[in-house]
């Protein structure tokens, strides 16, 4: 796992030209470019904070998103999509209505991904995290915090299921504040936890289905 700047320019560089339809806006930082922002951000922190990327599909962008998740995981492990797969994480899979139990298996699931010494730094990523309630979502505050995350030296990429309408922050505060609020839960822990996995938002719009077909059969 190779995650020095040379490398991850190189890389991303060839994703910049499979998908020409990224980033969303002219002046907008290419999702490639956020996600290095988010690692030079961890590395001089001095490894306080995890470089947090929260993925966001515009309307028709699910199934561009997966694909370029995908491809920014494999340029960050050199390895098959087997070995990837058991990094990633289906918030589906915590969704039985014990949040009890489905909380404390998240957070199993996490560290043991997150504590992984055979690797330099960690990363996981953790699908649809909408599809969770409130109490699921505080977890994340331990991970993910600025000055005292259980797991600093780590990178946690995040994606939603619901689509929203423009790259607008306000618009992914407005959509997990408003679900999330709903389960009772204190509108400053809900703040809080937003504050932490907005901190680098990548918006992703929809590529040709031509695109789709030759870069994610």
């Amino acid at each position: 796992m190779d995650l020095s700047k040379e490398h991850l320019i190189a890389e991303f560089k060839k994703l910049k030209g499979m998908f020409a339809n990224q980033p969303v806006q002219r002046k907008s930082p290419h999702p490639w470019q956020t996600v290095l922002n988010s690692i030079a951000m961890m590395n001089t922190t001095g490894e306080k904070q995890p470089a947090i990327v929260l993925w966001v599909p515009l309307e028709g962008a699910a199934t561009t998103l997966d694909c370029l998740v995908n491809h920014t995981f494999r340029a960050l492990y050199d390895v098959s999509r087997h070995v990837i797969n058991r990094w990633i994480i289906s918030s589906d899979s915590f969704l039985s209505g014990d949040t009890s139990r489905d909380k404390k298996a998240l957070d199993t699931r996490l560290e043991a991904i997150l504590s992984d010494e055979a690797v330099a730094i960690p990363v996981a990523l953790v699908r649809h995290i909408d599809r969770l309630d409130a109490n699921m979502a505080l977890l994340f505050h331990k991970y993910c915090d600025h000055e005292a995350s259980l797991r600093p030296k780590s990178i946690i990429m995040l994606t939603l299921d619901g689509e929203i309408a423009t790259a607008d922050q306000s618009h992914i505060y407005d959509l997990l504040r408003s679900k999330w609020i709903k389960d009772k839960i204190h509108r400053g822990q809900v703040d809080a936890i937003l504050s932490r996995i907005l901190t680098w938002p990548v918006y992703v719009q929809k590529e040709e289905d031509s695109v789709l077909a030759k870069h994610c059969p």
